[in-house]
């Protein structure tokens, strides 16, 4: 498979992903109905997609470009990640090159779990708080990570370890040392087919 290929996968990963936690949160196809009013991440998500629905002329319409935004946000937050912590840049400890030598995790995540240990029990070993932690210290510096972010979402734990095994796997250690990575990424996640 070739670079747009396989963005193409993880596009489609985090797309469905969301779909799915937003169903759970109440926001379906056609309507909201939540599940609980007072969940965070449902009024942020209903606040969004109220805010573009001021523009769309259909609910159907506003929900599936907050689908995008809110995947796209994630796709670029972890391409990110992944560019800073790589071999030749070195900006960051590795937040989401999973390794054997770490059981599986990040060597972040690892560290975190230390500072963290009630995390132990939680699914996946806390990966979603994990994920959370390292955005929010990351906002400080980058707004794209921040939690005030309209599109600031995660999906469920699962899928998120999913999403982070595919950019592992789906994009080579030696892409993500290129310069020009990012541009390429960008392109191929951008890529229309007619």
């Amino acid at each position: 498979m070739n670079l747009e290929d396989n963005v193409a996968k993880i596009k489609e990963k985090i797309k469905n992903s969301f779909h799915k936690r937003l169903v759970r949160l109440g926001i379906r196809d056609d309507q909201i109905k939540a599940r609980d009013e007072k969940n965070p991440d449902f009024k942020k998500a209903q606040a969004a997609i109220e805010a573009i629905l001021e523009d769309e002329e259909s609910f159907e319409e506003a929900r599936e470009e907050y689908l995008d935004e809110v995947s796209f946000t994630l796709f670029n937050r972890i391409a990110g990640i992944k560019v800073m912590e790589s071999e030749k840049r070195k900006l960051m400890s590795e937040i989401i090159q999973i390794r054997a030598q770490h059981g599986d995790k990040s060597f972040a995540h690892n560290v975190w779990l230390e500072e963290n240990p009630s995390q132990r029990s939680e699914t996946l070993e806390g990966l979603d708080s994990f994920i959370r932690a390292k955005f929010n210290e990351l906002s400080d510096e980058l707004p794209l990570y921040s939690k005030n972010n309209p599109y600031d979402l995660l999906p469920e734990v699962h899928d998120l370890k999913d999403i982070i095994n595919l950019f592992n796997q789906e994009i080579s250690l030696d892409d993500w040392e290129k310069d020009d990575i990012l541009g390429w990424l960008y392109e191929a996640y951008n890529k229309k087919d007619y």
